[in-house]
């Protein structure tokens, strides 16, 4: 059937050196989009831009917020096993049932699926979403917790308690450490919002098996927020995490990673010392090590980066990696690192406020999840590129004011 879609019109602005590109995201909404009746659902092409679980994943949340109907269609369609995944399944009906919402296709493999939202969210205070695999169950808490933190039916500060299973250290996804110690943090500064997390049980890949807990409290609305300026590092911490083998030497290989190549570093991170955690954990979860790096700087906005390796990977290289991949955040002088930046988009939507942050270099998720906020809340963003340092700037939520 007809498709909703984002065209970037790019247009040069001559007036400052460096040349800065700008990117006005503009909806183009036929006849499953928004220009039809209210009960009718808004059609979602999962082959779109990351074409991946990210469109399951922000489709659903805001279908939830917004009370959107929507049939997500060719879910993953330019994968090599399409339709969706344990993980991604166990996301969905998380958000249906945070929603109280009818929900038809949900099945492994399935290719398409349509969400109704029902006319309540979060009527329990408790909900347990379990992958069943090693499926990350940070990207089970990214499509739950805006649902959780901004429901517009709840009275503020309803708390709701999250029980998440699968990976919690997994390729692909955040590592739990980094949704502790950079997703939450950054986004409690910007929009205020309210969430703890808890690890329960440490699950690697391939057997998962790891829990964790998440506690939400719900706000009324989201705060707008205007953060260009990051300032100075102020601080580095790390955490090294080895499971199997000789997960003692491992640790302690990765630590040494990151110290010799942050030890190359200039700028903001010469000289830099990293005050480290470590923990050494049992063999049951199977053989696998990461580490987790983040810098807090002036403005409060924290900068994070991360590595994780298995069997046949040098502990020394999976430090210096992470090390490496945050001198490369750093330098380029945003706000939020890479996978900080499409994070920050929903709750942009959100917000009736305007909002703008800089960043380094536009991501593929982030566009993808510009494109389907657009889409269902009808907020307006537009994108300033210019040196190697982005805007991303967000007009709000029309009508929620």
């Amino acid at each position: 059937g007809p498709e909703s879609y984002s065209k970037l019109q790019v247009a040069e602005d001559f007036l400052s050196p460096p040349r800065h590109l700008f990117w006005r995201c503009e909806s183009l909404q036929e006849s499953e989009g928004r220009s039809g009746a209210d009960n009718r659902m808004i059609g979602i092409d999962g082959a779109l831009l990351e074409g991946g679980g990210q469109v399951v994943r922000i489709s659903s949340s805001l279908s939830a917020l917004t009370k959107a109907p929507v049939r997500i269609h060719s879910i993953r369609a330019g994968r090599p096993k399409p339709g969706l995944a344990a993980q991604h399944l166990a996301g969905i009906q998380l958000v249906a049932a945070l929603c109280s919402g009818s929900l038809s296709g949900d099945g492994i493999g399935s290719v398409e699926v349509r969400l109704s939202p029902g006319d309540s969210l979060l009527q329990q205070k408790e909900y347990l979403s379990d992958a069943k695999t090693a499926g990350a169950t940070s990207l089970l808490l990214q499509s739950s917790l805006p649902v959780c933190s901004f429901p517009s039916s709840m009275p503020a500060h309803s708390k709701t308690k999250l029980t998440l299973k699968g990976g919690t250290n997994v390729p692909f996804s955040p590592q739990f450490e980094y949704v502790q110690h950079v997703l939450l943090p950054n986004l409690r500064k910007l929009v205020g919002l309210e969430a703890d997390v808890k690890l329960i049980r440490r699950g690697v890949f391939p057997k998962g098996g790891g829990v964790i807990e998440a506690s939400v409290t719900a706000k009324e609305s989201v705060e707008g927020f205007d953060v260009m300026e990051r300032g100075k590092v102020t601080g580095l911490r790390g955490f090294s995490w080895a499971c199997g083998g000789s997960a003692e030497s491992e640790v302690e290989k990765m630590s040494l990673g990151v110290r010799e190549e942050l030890s190359k570093a200039g700028g903001d991170l010469r000289g830099a010392e990293v005050a480290f955690e470590k923990s050494v954990e049992g063999k049951g979860a199977g053989k696998c090590y990461g580490t987790v790096l983040w810098a807090t700087t002036e403005s409060g906005m924290i900068i994070g980066a991360s590595s994780l390796a298995g069997k046949g990977t040098d502990p020394l290289s999976c430090g210096a990696s992470a090390a490496s991949e945050l001198i490369r955040e750093v330098a380029h002088g945003g706000c939020v690192d890479c996978y900080m930046q499409d994070q920050v988009i929903v709750f942009m939507s959100l917000s009736p406020s305007p909002s703008q942050i800089s960043c380094g270099p536009i991501t593929q998720h982030t566009r993808t999840a510009i494109h389907f906020a657009q889409l269902l809340t009808g907020a307006t963003f537009t994108v300033t590129e210019g040196g190697g340092l982005c805007t991303l700037h967000c007009s709000g939520k029309p009508g929620s004011k």
